[in-house]
């Protein structure tokens, strides 16, 4: 009697179910995907011209290469319109960003001349009070040696009756021509 090999009952049951198991998925995973492509079928998604003889129905063509070829080239017509469309922003936004340097330059200078602007206000104060607590016999004497652009600011910073006896100090002419320098 020949001895027939028998393997033991866990194993005997394993493989079996493991072959039918991966059955199983196989089959689950194509009606998966046949359901998928009934769907995208009837949604009016047609499949790509790569898989198109792999899908019921579908078959490569002419007409689909000449679609896909004219699909092509209407994307490249939109890249290279986008591609202008960005090379002109970044124009633009080159020419802005210039812009925006100049104004801030100008913005610095602004505030540079009017600081200086204040420091020369404050000065002009400093000198006038020096003015006005001299006498306007001796403070008329000294302005008579600057010129009329120094002395005019002086004069405006100093209390009407101050600017008065000073300018009765000095020559007629003179004090005429500051009170109309005075006067705007």
């Amino acid at each position: 009697m020949a001895r027939v090999a028998t393997l033991p009952r866990n194993q005997a049951q394993t493989r079996p179910r493991a072959w039918v198991t991966a059955l199983v998925v196989l089959l689950i995973l194509a009606l998966i995907a046949g359901l998928a492509v009934l769907l995208l079928s009837f949604m009016g998604v047609k499949p790509p011209a790569a898989l198109a003889g792999l899908v019921p129905g579908g078959t490569k063509s002419a007409g689909t290469a000449g679609q896909a070829t004219s699909e092509l080239a209407t994307l490249r017509a939109a890249k290279a319109t986008l591609e202008a469309q960005r090379t002109q922003l970044e124009t633009q936004l080159q020419e802005k960003e210039a812009q925006v340097q100049m104004l801030t330059a100008q913005v610095n200078k602004l505030q540079a001349d009017l600081a200086a602007a204040e420091k020369k206000s404050t000065d002009q104060k400093a000198v006038a009070g020096i003015y006005a607590s001299m006498q306007p016999k001796d403070a008329a004497q000294i302005l008579t040696e600057l010129p009329d652009a120094q002395v005019v600011p002086i004069l405006a910073q100093l209390k009407n009756d101050q600017a008065a006896a000073i300018l009765a100090a000095m020559d007629s002419k003179r004090a005429a021509r500051l009170t109309q320098a005075l006067g705007g």
